[in-house]
């Protein structure tokens, strides 16, 4: 348990909002994706340090995402709040 550790929030599969197949199973089971808008919101929330979006099918942020997730691994908390 590391409390300092820095936390990345990743949400994933991003190009289904814009899918109109898996939108409309969303609605037939009544559930919505949830937006970018509530997704950084509860990331600020539950303390993470970052928040991304990907998606693997299309490649969107797949690189960019490693690489954050590689920079937090090597911050330490005053590269980020300061002394």
């Amino acid at each position: 348990h590391k409390p300092d550790a820095f936390l990345l929030l990743v949400g994933t599969m991003s190009d289904l909002r814009s899918n109109h197949k898996a939108i409309k199973t969303m609605h037939e089971q009544k559930k919505c994706f949830i937006s970018k808008s509530q997704a950084k919101l509860y990331a600020k929330r539950a303390h993470c340090t970052a928040y991304i979006e990907t998606s693997a099918l299309t490649g969107h942020n797949a690189k960019e995402c490693f690489d954050l997730a590689a920079k937090l691994s090597v911050m330490q908390p005053k590269d980020l709040y300061g002394d």
